[in-house]
């Protein structure tokens, strides 16, 4: 037997399944006494009814969220700091290709204050430039990503519903990304 899990409305399980007489109660607790409210109800509904207590799913899916969140930003820090580096690295590299433009420079009159201001200006241009390129081709590329990726799982989701229907799968939830 295939099972899928689906969230859906009531409708539309009816209509997938023919089944009308599904009901679903939805409780959620706060953090007082939840064992206690959950053995409470566990005896009000017997054993003819199936109960699913979703819980532990949940802790171990925010788990899973903290160590992928955790994983992520690692690899961002990692990456700004290696980009950091660099872009000291190539200050370095401008200045140190510079010395001789420096020296006649300061030959010529330039105060070491305006040299100090020059090569901020000079980082400054660096920095905005990689900046406002960056922010563009971030921005592109997250668009392109969502509008290609982020499609095709929905045309599998559409193509899902219909299979589902053919075969005649037990279909618990649809989840639908939009």
């Amino acid at each position: 037997m295939n099972l899928a899990t689906f969230i859906t409305t009531e409708k539309i399980f009816t209509e997938l399944t023919g089944v009308s007489s599904y009901e679903v109660i939805d409780i959620q607790l706060d953090s007082r006494n939840q064992e206690q409210t959950i053995s409470e109800i566990k005896a009000i509904a017997g054993g003819a009814i199936a109960f699913l207590d979703a819980r532990q799913k949940n802790a171990e899916i925010d788990q899973t969220f903290f160590t992928m969140a955790v994983f992520v930003y690692g690899f961002v820090a990692v990456i700004a700091f290696i980009s950091i580096l660099n872009i000291i690295n190539t200050m370095n590299t401008s200045v140190a290709a510079k010395t001789r433009y420096l020296g006649v420079m300061r030959a010529v009159g330039m105060s070491g204050a305006q040299m100090d201001k020059m090569v901020l200006v000079e980082a400054a241009t660096y920095s905005l430039t990689g900046c406002i390129s960056g922010c563009i081709l971030g921005i592109a590329l997250q668009k392109m990503l969502i509008e290609n990726w982020l499609t095709r799982f929905q045309m599998w989701l559409i193509r899902c519903n219909r299979h589902c229907r053919e075969k005649n799968f037990i279909i618990e939830n649809l989840f639908i990304f939009v």
